[in-house]
């Protein structure tokens, strides 16, 4: 999943000169300010909307105490599902839900990459 992020003249400058003094490349410096933002919204509200729990669905992530992987609803997005789509097909889900999830796919983007292949050569 891409997103686009429009940054000023000088978020840009600045940017650029913290991937040089660093590094890094500019796409890893956002990834990682993006993921740690996210991460501290959760953290400050007390809410763990994505959990992995050892024995059920194979320790993947999903969400909430719901049966459903993070990697399952990312792969139905990318094959064109709408948010509104997958809140029909889950009626259990709602809005927070699916923000949730594409936060934490955000974060932890190579883990869910690596779950989809793994479903994918079992299947």
């Amino acid at each position: 999943m891409r997103h686009t992020i429009d940054l000023n003249q000088d978020a840009e400058r600045k940017l650029r000169e913290l991937a040089i003094e660093s590094g890094r490349s500019e796409q890893e410096i956002l990834r990682e300010t993006v993921a740690a933002i996210l991460d501290q919204r959760y953290q400050s509200s007390g809410q763990t909307p994505v959990l992995s729990t050892p024995g059920v669905m194979g320790g993947d992530a999903c969400i909430r105490n719901t049966r459903i992987p993070i990697w399952l609803l990312v792969r139905y997005k990318r094959q064109g599902m709408t948010d509104g789509g997958l809140l029909q097909c889950y009626p259990d889900l709602n809005a927070s839900d699916l923000s949730a999830a594409w936060d934490y796919f955000a974060s932890n983007w190579q883990d869910i990459e690596m779950q989809m292949r793994e479903h994918e050569e079992a299947a």
